[in-house]
C-alpha cells in the first residue's frame, strides 16, 4: 500500500532505454514459480523498445501473478506489435471478468468479486500499479475476453516511447 500511496504522489525518475522486449518476458518467465501452464507467443523477433525494464516487468509480473491465481491451470504471453506500439498480452482460462467489473478494475483497493478479497491475498492494487506504470510510459492497459475462456490484458505502449526523465 506504501508502494501505491508513492506512486500516486510522486512519478519515480524512469531509467528508459532500449530493451529487447523478448528478453525481458523470457527472464520474467523464467523467474516465475507458479503452478500454471505457462506458453509464450513471440510476433515481433527481436524487437527493441524504449522502457523502463524494472517497471514493465513489475506491470508484468502483476499480470502473470493474477492470471496464476484467477485463472485455473493456463496461462498464455502473446508479444506482439504494430507500425507505432509494442502490445503484451497475458490470458487465462479462468473465469473472466464480469462486464461491470471492466470498467473499475484498474481502479486501487478494487475487488471484482467476494472471493477477492484480503484472505485470497492482495489488497487490489496489482492492476491499479500496473495501470500507472502504463501510464508512466505514455501507454495502457486494458481488459477483455480471452479465446481461453478467462481475462486477456493488454499492456500497450509506444514503441519509440517519449518520456520524460
Amino acid at each position: 500500500m506504501l508502494l501505491y500511496a508513492a506512486f500516486d504522489n510522486d512519478k519515480p525518475t524512469l531509467d528508459v532505454s532500449a530493451h529487447v522486449i523478448k528478453d525481458i518476458i523470457e527472464k520474467q518467465l523464467a523467474n516465475m514459480q507458479i503452478r500454471s501452464t505457462i506458453t509464450f507467443t513471440n510476433k515481433v523477433g527481436d524487437l527493441l523498445v524504449d522502457c523502463d525494464s524494472h517497471f514493465i516487468t513489475r506491470a508484468l509480473s502483476n499480470n502473470i501473478t493474477n492470471a496464476a491465481k484467477y485463472g485455473k491451470d493456463m496461462i498464455h504471453i502473446t508479444l506482439t506489435a504494430d507500425k507505432t506500439h509494442c502490445m503484451i498480452i497475458v490470458e487465462d482460462n479462468g473465469e473472466g471478468v464480469k462486464k461491470e467489473f471492466k470498467s473499475i478494475i484498474f481502479d486501487a483497493f478494487t475487488r471484482g468479486e467476494k472471493s477477492r478479497n484480503k484472505e485470497t491475498g492482495g489488497f487490489g492494487l496489482g492492476l491499479a500499479i500496473t495501470s500507472r506504470i502504463m501510464e508512466w510510459h505514455k501507454g495502457s492497459v486494458n481488459v477483455s475476453d480471452s479465446s481461453l475462456g478467462g481475462a486477456a490484458f493488454t499492456l500497450k505502449w509506444p514503441i519509440k516511447a517519449l518520456l520524460i526523465r
